[in-house]
């Protein structure tokens, strides 16, 4: 598999995270986004599993989850650096 082709076929795996505009809309902001976070990582296994040519679902999987999770991970601690402090009185 070539760069270019993980590249394009996760990129259309995101594709509906478009969809999280309707978060936008109070009642429905939590459903929105689980459903697209679900959709997203259903289609990024797809897109990993045909990409790397991998025979099994179960790597793509662990692949999919792992990434999921250092991304959170990431932004979580990029969140932590540079939020600012608010001091109680």
């Amino acid at each position: 598999a070539t760069l270019g082709e993980l590249v394009r076929t996760t990129g259309f795996a995101a594709a509906p995270g478009l969809l999280q505009i309707f978060a936008a809309f109070p009642r429905v902001t939590i459903p929105v986004y689980l459903f697209t976070w679900l959709w997203m990582l259903a289609a990024m296994v797809v897109a990993v599993q045909h990409a790397l040519d991998y025979e099994r679902t179960w790597r793509a999987i662990l692949v999919c989850v792992l990434a999921a999770s250092l991304a959170v991970l990431l932004a979580f601690g990029i969140g932590l650096i540079w939020t600012p402090v608010v001091v109680a009185r």
